[in-house]
């Protein structure tokens, strides 16, 4: 008589504290990471670029300061190298027309900066990005960060809920 040659099942002791691997215990710390890595390049981006108010952008675009721009449905970003000696009404260093008229001097730096700026409705902002000789684009939010926090999200955060 032939004896069967197959290894049987392991047997899965539960008073010994075997399991099943659990999806979940791994999903988590994945989700997490995802979300804390969104969060870091979110915080670099806040620290790296200059928030600036709408009629500075266009100051600095009348002036032809605006090398690139990027238009996006709620924001413009883009980066601006200031001229080394700004063309101002009175002749005075821009410093001095920012500190008379209450802004922080700080702002003027002459440096090449990353800025981005609140969107307002302009239909002359093309015309005059076009006019100043600067590069310009839009964009559209990102398929993944649309499909991450409109569906993906939401969905995690309730399976969590009722499988939990």
């Amino acid at each position: 008589m032939k004896k069967n040659m197959e290894k049987p099942a392991p047997k899965i002791d539960l008073e010994r504290g075997d399991k099943k691997p659990n999806w979940r215990s791994t999903f988590w710390p994945f989700f997490i990471m995802l979300v804390m890595l969104w969060a870091w390049q979110t915080m670099v981006g806040q620290l790296t670029v200059r928030t600036i108010p709408y009629s500075e952008f266009r100051a600095h675009l009348a002036r032809h300061e605006v090398v690139n721009a990027v238009v996006r449905q709620s924001e413009i970003s883009g980066r601006i190298v200031p001229r080394t000696a700004p063309a101002t009404g009175a002749g005075a260093p821009i410093e001095t027309n920012l500190q008379s008229r209450g802004m922080n001097a700080s702002v003027a730096e002459t440096g090449p900066f990353q800025c981005r700026t609140l969107r307002m409705e302009d239909p002359d902002l093309v015309r005059d990005l076009q006019a100043s000789g600067a590069q310009y684009t839009g964009e559209r939010p990102s398929l993944l960060s649309q499909v991450l926090l409109s569906w993906v999200l939401p969905l995690a955060i309730y399976l969590g809920e009722v499988v939990g």
